[in-house]
């Protein structure tokens, strides 16, 4: 499927505001706690060394330590039997005689999975376990911030152990309160009009949004049960409508399909999954990541590319020599926020980071997986050879945490001072690009107004020829008709 070609815009209400100059991304912080923190390593080195082990690579870091366990709770008991159901269900383990194909926590299909993928979802069900009761505070009420923004700056953002919490990733029960808050939806819906939801569904959106939304509802997560009932698409169908008429100038592009039926997987309440996919899409993305010509995207493949040649200039010489644009062949993870790429659970932990930190997290993770797989993609000496390595690799990443680790720990700093270089830099390419265009199309102008030019002089000189010999004939025979 081609992911950005089928963008549509709709005129009804007024454009989603702009992001301002000071938003969280371009800010010179970097906040990375792995990467400066003194503390003993936890079982994220571990599961990234495990991870690397199991795919023959080498370790650079020293030997984690197991995390401690604390006390025993009845709790902790109820969430162990999950991280074991968990397990059965990653093992693809079935009942004696039962035919149904396993599921992951958001209802996807488990199948082919290799010893690999199996020993890293049983690996992260029990660390998931082990943290979930870290967050057992905020199930018993503690409020989280409720003025997260990612607006205009970084002083309303998760910060401390909030922040060190996501990183390590949100309980699933928790994330439909965790995402509403750290996105900056909760906040978001709470300054709205009243009721502005229910308003806008019941205004007017144009055909063209209509049909394109009507053909990408069935494509969505076709092995997905849960969605793919008349409530998941019906629901996904109004908040893409409600989407399209809140921004206008965006409308509808295709890969928020797959962001709004995912988001809606885990969070199950519509008018919740508009407000993440409003803050996502308005607030956490770059300007004309889905636009109608997905300029905001090429642009921040641009970046991507910029950052892999300064951290990793063998592979971006290597896509160079290929002819490798990774925008042609990967548009999906920005256009879909990795939720049509990476296993369901896999996306969901980057999404924790990006309502979390930002649309950076986007740039850690990408440059993690291409790292990870530098030595498959340098074996590449085609295009399709590219492509298929790649989508092999983010569909088998199944150990979230190792990812989350090596993204945050491996890829090499990067403040968003040097991101806003990069930017501004693609941005000075783009114009001169189009500047160029421009002048290029003057110029196959100005040759085709003269070729038009010189064949009018051309036809006016052989219709006077033509009327000349007419006169001369003419005047022949009055000659002849006097003698």
């Amino acid at each position: 499927m081609r992911l950005g070609c089928g963008c549509v815009s709709a005129g009804v209400v007024a454009p989603a505001p702009k992001k301002p100059p000071g938003s969280p991304d371009s800010s010179d912080s970097d906040d990375d706690l792995f990467v400066h923190s003194t503390a003993a390593p936890d079982s994220d080195d571990e599961a990234l060394d495990s991870y690397l082990r199991d795919r023959g690579g080498h370790l650079h870091d020293d030997p984690s330590e197991a995390e401690t366990e604390e006390d025993t709770t009845p709790g902790d008991m109820a969430r162990r039997r999950e991280s074991r159901s968990s397990r059965v269900r990653a093992a693809g383990d079935t009942d004696a005689g039962e035919e149904t194909t396993p599921l992951d926590l958001y209802g996807f299909p488990l199948r082919a999975l290799d010893q690999a993928a199996i020993k890293a979802r049983a690996r992260c069900a029990d660390t998931a376990s082990r943290r979930s009761k870290r967050w057992q505070a905020y199930r018993e009420g503690k409020p989280l911030p409720d003025d997260l923004s990612h607006e205009s700056s970084r002083e309303h953002r998760p910060e401390g152990a909030l922040k060190t919490l996501m990183r390590k990733g949100v309980p699933a029960d928790l994330r439909p309160k965790v995402w509403m808050a750290t996105s900056g939806a909760a906040a978001k819906k709470g300054r709205a009009p009243r009721a502005y939801y229910k308003r806008l569904r019941s205004l007017p959106v144009e055909k063209a949004v209509r049909d394109q939304v009507d053909i990408d509802l069935g494509r969505t997560f076709p092995e997905n049960a849960r969605y793919n009932t008349e409530q998941g698409r019906e629901t996904l169908r109004r908040v893409l409508l409600a989407y399209a008429r809140h921004n206008p100038g965006t409308g509808y592009c295709q890969g928020m399909n797959y962001v709004g039926a995912f988001i809606w997987l885990v969070l199950q309440d519509e008018e919740s999954v508009f407000w993440v996919m409003v803050c996502l899409l308005d607030d956490i993305c770059q300007p004309g990541v889905h636009a109608p010509d997905i300029a905001g995207t090429i642009s921040e493949y641009r970046v991507l590319h910029g950052l892999l040649a300064a951290r990793e200039p063998r592979l971006q010489r290597h896509f160079e020599k290929t002819e490798t644009d990774l925008v042609m062949i990967a548009s999906k993870w920005l256009l879909c926020f990795f939720t049509e790429s990476l296993p369901p659970e896999c996306a969901a932990r980057v999404l924790d980071g990006v309502f979390s930190e930002g649309f950076k997290v986007w740039h850690r993770v990408c440059l993690a997986m291409l790292k990870l797989n530098e030595s498959a993609l340098l074996r590449c000496d085609s295009l399709p050879d590219t492509m298929q390595t790649l989508q092999d690799a983010f569909r088998g990443m199944h150990d979230a945490d190792a990812l989350m680790r090596f993204a945050f720990k491996r890829v090499k700093r990067f403040p968003r001072a040097e991101i806003e270089t990069h930017r501004a830099r693609v941005m000075d390419v783009i114009a001169g690009e189009k500047e160029e265009r421009e002048r290029m199309d003057r110029e196959r102008r100005r040759v085709r107004e003269e070729r038009e030019a010189a064949a009018k002089r051309e036809e006016e000189e052989e219709s006077r020829r033509a009327r000349e010999a007419e006169e001369a004939d003419g005047g022949s025979t009055e000659s002849d008709l006097s003698e």
